[in-house]
């Protein structure tokens, strides 16, 4: 075996790094074609002007940014991602919306999940999402 080669579960298969970074890439692809989907369909109007790259850009950029807050799962992203189309595509770093950087950056809350929530149910207490 090889030391890129992975063996997963009891059954000999060996998956090579290359395999692995095909098929991460294939479900990224995958993840990104849903969210853009999921953002045309709830945000139709401030879609309009995303073309299908724009909008792919947008998506690619929300996912980077949210694993900056340790945010990686897809729940996670799909919410981080519908903030910043609902809010500003820069909300958290934003001074309009200050109270959202505030809640991300509270170690009072450990778990970066809660965080976003914490993030998520305001901003819909607010009437903004």
């Amino acid at each position: 075996m090889h030391g890129s080669d992975c063996i997963i579960g009891s059954e000999s298969m060996i998956i090579r790094q290359e395999q692995s970074q095909e098929l991460d890439e294939s479900l990224r692809q995958k993840f990104e074609d849903d969210m853009m989907a999921h953002l045309r369909s709830r945000y139709p109007e401030r879609c309009e002007s995303y073309n299908d790259k724009r909008l792919r850009a947008f998506v690619r950029t929300g996912i980077d940014r949210a694993a900056t807050r340790q945010l990686v799962s897809t729940y996670d992203v799909s919410v981080f991602l519908t903030l910043m189309m609902a809010l500003d595509p820069a909300f958290d770093h934003n001074p309009a919306f200050a109270w959202a950087s505030e809640l991300f950056d509270d170690t009072s809350e450990p778990d970066p999940s809660e965080r976003l929530e914490n993030v998520a149910a305001e901003a819909s207490g607010r009437g903004l999402v």
